[in-house]
């Protein structure tokens, strides 16, 4: 009986190895056909990437020139304004003996910003104060 039993398993490995060779034969085929569809896929794929990339450059290509032009173009407005300006700035400067006077007399001191410093100096010795005294108040009463 274990000779019948091992003839027939034998039998059986036999035929079940030969079969998974060639089911994994063809297995193989279809799956290179499915790669090369892939493969053409993901080749269509790169190029229509490299293509988007060759219009985008050449779209900020343009741009950056229009960006430019505009700023030359502003540039040679601001210049053009300016010599303007400068040429009629230039007809209207003459003295006619004219000379200008200081109008307030020298070694004077301006009380009102003097006066805002010193009040302004006052309070913040009083805030300083202010916080020390709560601070050592504050101190005393843990000791306490």
């Amino acid at each position: 009986m274990l000779k019948k039993s091992l003839i027939i398993l034998s039998v059986f490995c036999f035929i079940l190895f030969t079969s998974s060779i060639c089911f994994a034969s063809n297995l193989m085929q279809g799956a290179e056909s499915t790669l090369e569809r892939a493969g053409e896929g993901i080749h269509n794929i790169a190029d229509g990437a490299a293509e988007a990339a060759g219009n985008a450059k050449d779209s900020v290509s343009s741009m950056v020139e229009d960006i430019k032009n505009g700023a030359e173009n502003a540039g040679d407005k601001a210049r053009d304004s300016m010599s303007k300006a400068e040429g009629a700035v230039s007809d209207m400067t003459t003295d006619n003996g004219y000379t200008a006077t200081r109008t307030s007399a020298p070694g004077t001191i301006n009380t009102g910003t003097n006066f805002v410093w010193i009040i302004l100096a006052i309070a913040a010795i009083a805030i300083v104060a202010l916080v020390w005294y709560y601070g050592a108040q504050a101190d005393n009463r843990n000791h306490h």
